[in-house]
């Protein structure tokens, strides 16, 4: 099940940090958050989560070959999306994997910090699951759905206080229900996929901002310094 949850987290953080292309110019933020969504997504026996907080460990798992492997995959699609800004795409090439996970320093609090709210989510899930497993449905079902609801609850609280606001700005929210929805379907032993029927973001700027309407018609990107507050509200049937 945590695994639907770590899938599910990793690619909407991505997804939603570089949005916009501007954000890979800037090397170590984007390093970090590539390297972490690059770590195998494995457990070590007998608890849900690895020990990340062994810096021994961490490191191994940064320098491991499966993690080299996963971050290469991601680069070949990141290099091709690059294929307009040269300067930067030299540093998102697969052959640039190695050089990308040793930069990454250990202790970076970046880093820590993703890992840290990963795991907070994921033991909020399973913990989710373990009191949900214990009650009948058939016989109880107020109280199934009352723990659901708290589990709502919990894992919200828990991802909007400890994924960082470098990486996802305004829009923990919408993340936070995606995130919920592959936790409810993990819970629920669905397997087929579920996908947004649409999606609103919101975006307010500065009061002194300067809007290029050309450049937004054609790439749909707003320059990040100009951005006051954004939210995103997803629908799903």
């Amino acid at each position: 099940m945590y695994l639907a949850i770590q899938s599910t987290l990793r690619e909407l953080t991505l997804n939603s940090y570089f949005q916009s292309i501007e954000r890979f110019q800037t090397l170590d933020p984007a390093f970090v958050l590539l390297a972490w969504a690059s770590l195998p997504g494995i457990n070590d026996k007998g608890s849900v989560f690895w020990d990340w907080p062994d810096v021994t460990i961490r490191r191994q798992r940064l320098d491991s070959s499966d993690t080299r492997t996963n971050l290469a995959a991601a680069l070949a699609t990141i290099s091709a999306r690059l294929s307009s800004d040269p300067g930067t795409r030299q540093f998102y090439t697969p052959d640039q994997s190695g050089r990308i996970l040793a930069n990454v320093k250990t202790k970076d609090p970046r880093l820590e910090g993703l890992l840290f709210a990963e795991a907070v989510i994921i033991d909020t899930a399973v913990a989710a699951y373990d009191a949900i497993a214990k009650i009948n449905v058939q016989q109880n079902p107020r109280k199934a759905i009352e723990q659901l609801a708290e589990f709502g609850s919990e894992l919200t609280e828990a991802f909007n206080s400890n994924v960082m606001n470098l990486y996802l700005g305004g829009v923990s929210r919408a993340l936070g229900t995606a995130v919920y929805l592959a936790a409810t379907k993990a819970l629920a032993g669905v397997t087929g996929e579920l996908t947004p029927d649409a999606m609103l973001t919101i975006t307010a700027l500065k009061a002194d901002a300067m809007l290029d309407a050309g450049s937004f018609l054609n790439t749909g990107a707003i320059d990040t310094n100009t951005i006051a507050a954004r939210e995103m509200i997803t629908a799903i049937a």
